[in-house]
């Protein structure tokens, strides 16, 4: 059964290879698809997880990283953050199986540590995801906290809306160097929507990420701040999930708390 699918993206995806520039729209071919038994609960060198984290783990900030403090005027009303309506899915990770796919192939991983989402990349130039298998939404938006817990400040995570399967989805992500990214992939084919940087929105540690996709806008907002909007009609419809992917300075470790998926009102 699919637990997790990892993405060659040197030759796949959009922004995820230094090498072929992060505006770069490389030929896309079939993802590999492994088979994967249950979440590791070991700790081995082909699944690292940190043996200094606790029962209930929770995002401390790296005390080796630098924070860069928000500059940025606050967003205007016309671009702020939609109200909750219903709310579809909201998920603290403090039930490992509950919804999401979790796995471990190759070193790279998706690991439920009773509290948090952690991913973990071993592999340059690599993307991994999830989705939750518990949604199908039109009109969506999302709000999650990610830490960069261990790797290089040139990484990409975020979430992703409109999911159908491992061709079709939009992800809006950041990295820790401020670059923000829209991504389209439909029908097996990557089309950057949006790729610039935007430091002064962003700290070095902890994120709180927001995107929402109503209608044919896709929105990005980091920490309070509003970012930018993308105008697409591609997908309409589908599932959420979370995302992160590595440049060619491996490992990355991001985690996520406190997901939530709800309709705007």
């Amino acid at each position: 059964m699919k637990k997790i699918l990892l993405i060659a993206a040197l030759l796949l995806v959009v922004g995820l290879a230094c090498s072929l520039g992060r505006n770069a729209t490389p030929t896309a071919i079939e993802p590999v698809v492994p088979t994967l038994g249950t979440v590791p609960t070991e700790v081995s060198a082909a699944s690292p997880v940190p043996t200094d984290v606790p029962a209930q783990p929770t995002l401390v900030p790296s005390p080796t990283a630098e924070s860069v403090a928000p500059t940025e005027e606050p967003f205007s009303s016309q671009d702020a953050l939609p109200e909750r309506g219903e709310i579809l899915l909201e998920d603290d990770f403090s039930t490992p199986g509950n919804a999401w796919y979790t796995g471990e192939e190759d070193g790279n991983s998706i690991s439920n540590l009773g509290g948090i989402m952690e991913f973990t990349l071993t592999k340059a130039s690599w993307l991994i995801w999830t989705e939750s298998m518990a949604v199908s939404a039109s009109d969506v938006v999302m709000e999650v906290d990610a830490l960069l817990w261990d790797g290089d400040l040139t990484n990409n995570y975020g979430v992703m809306c409109r999911y159908i399967d491992a061709d079709n989805y939009y992800s809006l992500t950041i990295a820790n160097d401020g670059y923000v990214e829209i991504l389209k992939y439909v029908g097996g084919e990557s089309e950057l929507l949006y790729g610039e940087m935007h430091l002064a929105a962003f700290d070095a540690n902890l994120n709180h990420i927001a995107a929402s996709c109503i209608g044919e806008t896709l929105s990005l907002y980091v920490n309070g701040e509003f970012i930018v909007s993308v105008e697409d009609s591609s997908l309409d419809s589908g599932d959420v999930g979370l995302i992160v992917g590595t440049y060619d300075t491996p490992p990355v470790t991001v985690r996520f708390d406190n997901f939530i998926a709800y309709t705007p009102r």
